[in-house]
């Protein structure tokens, strides 16, 4: 009888270690691998009210001597909003904003004079250091959100090989490969929420083997 325990202990201890092991498998994808993706997803829910994060995977060239050069990849900024409710004076705030901003005086004037609006997006691709510096100015109305886009580092450079994103009959609320390689590898370049967003423990009991390999599409 003893034998019977000490082998059914056994047993169990051997399932406990091994869900203990796919368990720490699967936190060092989700806090290492893709820590980035997910932070960008958890930080949209909580900061961006405005529209999900875009994200998408990268395209590298290669050089002669082996190395990878970023083609296309994803840029992380801040979207710069106004609440026009809360603002009493829009010359004062375009005034203080004016370094930052590629909006006229005029349209910005028109935008913040809406007082029937209370959001509107006044740059869309804000780069961290400048929105750390308007944020130190805590003008009344102005608003940060994190946001992210498509980069071309090589801007006109291979412009026809690499395509572009964009919005279509297809796909009007997503962007999506338009030309060159953008589109020829869209699939692979598109994340796939439906397949991230699966429940962590339902996965596990479902499909083990799932569980030491990434669940994010190739890039």
């Amino acid at each position: 009888m003893s034998k019977e325990i000490n082998f059914r202990i056994r047993i169990i201890s051997g399932f406990l270690l091994l869900l203990g092991i796919l368990l720490i498998t699967r936190l060092y994808f989700l806090q290492i691998v893709h820590s980035s993706y997910y932070r960008g997803k958890a930080e949209s829910q909580y900061i961006h009210t405005a529209k999900d994060l875009y994200s998408r995977g990268n395209i590298y060239f290669t050089t002669k001597d082996g190395e990878y050069v970023s083609a296309a990849s994803i840029q992380f900024g801040y979207v710069l909003a106004i609440n026009p409710t809360l603002i009493n004076d829009p010359g004062e705030i375009y005034n203080k904003l004016a370094t930052f901003l590629t909006m006229d005086r005029e349209t910005f004037l028109l935008k913040a004079k809406q007082k029937s609006r209370t959001y509107i997006e006044i740059e869309t691709e804000l780069d961290g250091k400048n929105a750390e510096i308007i944020d130190v100015l805590n003008l009344p109305g102005v608003m940060l959100y994190r946001n992210q886009w498509r980069y071309y580092p090589g801007n006109a450079v291979s412009a026809k090989a690499i395509g572009f994103v964009g919005y279509s009959e297809e796909y009007p609320d997503d962007l999506h490969g338009k030309y060159g390689l953008e589109r020829f590898y869209d699939e692979v370049l598109t994340y796939d929420d439906t397949i991230l967003a699966v429940n962590f423990f339902a996965e596990i009991f479902s499909n083990f083997g799932n569980m030491l390999f990434d669940s994010k599409p190739a890039k």
